[in-house]
């Protein structure tokens, strides 16, 4: 699926944070994030090596 496609089916879903993930190598992943939130209005984050994301409660 491609970083827009994701963007969505996370609004369509109505989240409240998107996680991209399964990037090529050399995938440019501000890009991709740009192109998720051209979709998604809520929080675009890109999986790189040593992030962590808490799960549970919603942020207030």
């Amino acid at each position: 699926m491609t970083s827009i496609e994701a963007g969505h089916w996370a609004r369509r879903a109505r989240a409240r944070r998107l996680l991209l993930t399964h990037f090529w190598p050399g995938n440019d992943r501000a890009a991709s994030v740009a192109a998720a939130q051209m979709e998604f209005d809520g929080v675009v984050l890109a999986a790189e090596e040593g992030l962590t994301v808490v799960l549970g409660a919603p942020d207030r």
